[in-house]
């Protein structure tokens, strides 16, 4: 019975939990404009609107005053794809500029550019949130409210059900969005006249999907509660004899 469970044992340490793959990464270290500044992992920054620049490590939207909005996209190595699990996670600064007001400040998620969600300083609330048209448009934000701007913020978002949660400062809000978004494309954006601004110092996206080992360990649940039972019928036996 020992040489069993050990086997067991063995084949539950040679399954992995998960292989991500690194679609997006930038910690922004080379200072200058962000327009045409190439991502360490996935593409060319490319602002659309604004003059966004990087300085010190730190692109802060409170550096481009501008009577417009203050945009950059940059595209993922490739598209997140079915039975994949996305994590965004960027860290944030204090920005120049102030972060409690009701414009809008942060990044947003597009797939095939159309923004499907928002995440930092929405407008109509002084504080941290999520917003987008994959969850129905219903701005949902943190309780107690997050307000500081300097952040470390992690998303998580499973293609194949919609499932997502969005973690601030140890808080953590979540819900279901529209599954199956192939989301390719990362904004940097900030509201005109500098309403609100967003300081951002590194930017990590990743994509993971189970390891096929992985499943073994439903399988390998099952056949130790049936060695389990197994075991307990074969002592009463002896019991009882």
């Amino acid at each position: 019975m020992k040489t069993k469970w050990m086997m067991v044992a063995g084949l539950i340490a040679l399954c992995g939990v998960a292989q991500a793959e690194v679609i997006f990464s930038d910690k922004f270290s080379v200072d200058g404009s962000l327009n045409g500044s190439s991502a360490d992992i996935g593409g060319t920054w490319n602002v659309t609107s604004g003059n966004l620049s990087i300085s010190g490590g730190v692109v802060d939207t409170a550096s481009s005053y501008f009577s417009d909005s203050d945009i950059a996209f940059a595209s993922f190595t490739r598209a997140l794809t079915a039975n994949e699990t996305l994590t965004l996670t960027f860290q944030t600064t204090t920005s120049s500029g102030s972060f409690s007001t009701t414009g809008w400040a942060g990044l947003s998620l597009f797939e095939k550019g159309d923004e499907k969600l928002f995440l930092g300083g929405p407008s109509y609330t002084p504080a941290w949130g999520i917003v987008g048209n994959a969850i129905g448009g219903v701005l949902k934000v943190f309780s107690p409210s997050i307000t500081n701007a300097a952040q470390t913020a992690v998303f998580n978002y499973v293609f194949n059900t919609g499932d997502w949660n969005f973690t601030v400062n140890s808080q953590q809000i979540s819900g279901t969005a529209t599954a199956n978004l192939a989301f390719d494309q990362i904004r940097i954006g900030a509201d005109i006249y500098n309403y609100k601004d967003i300081a951002v110092s590194e930017i990590n996206v990743t994509s993971a999907i189970p390891e096929p080992a992985t499943f073994l360990l439903f399988g390998l649940g099952g056949m130790g509660a049936w060695m389990l039972r197994r075991h307990k019928a074969k002592s009463n036996v002896e019991l009882d004899d």
